[in-house]
């Protein structure tokens, strides 16, 4: 379960990590939020959006869960690259960062160690 160090807003229920070389190549395109809420990818600082229909919310955080960089509907077709700070990104159903008040600087309880 993700949630807003500052709120204690629910940001996933069902947070699912990409670990294997095959599902971070896929990420969200073969099933986008069906079992799932929310796809962590720990050891990356930029993602794709090649082959999406819809867009996605990114947060790009650090080894301490603090976000570093926010992109609201992130559109296909697309790359995005966090700073140099960032260790890890999570991709969200578009609206979702907006919906809770996700912010630059805020943290976000729950993730397994990123570094």
């Amino acid at each position: 379960m993700l949630r807003l160090a500052r709120t204690g807003a629910l940001i996933a229920r069902a947070p699912r990590a990409a670990v294997a070389p095959w599902a971070r190549a896929v990420g969200v395109l073969v099933a986008p939020f069906l079992s799932y809420d929310a796809l962590l990818l720990p050891r990356c600082r930029s993602v794709h959006t090649w082959f999406l229909r819809e867009a996605l919310d990114l947060a790009f955080v650090d080894g301490d869960g603090v976000v570093r960089r926010t992109v609201e509907r992130a559109g296909p077709w697309k790359f995005f690259f966090g700073p140099r700070e960032a260790c890890a990104v999570i991709e969200l159903p578009a609206g979702t960062l907006c919906g809770i008040g996700v912010a630059v600087g805020d943290r976000i309880e729950g993730l397994p160690p990123l570094e």
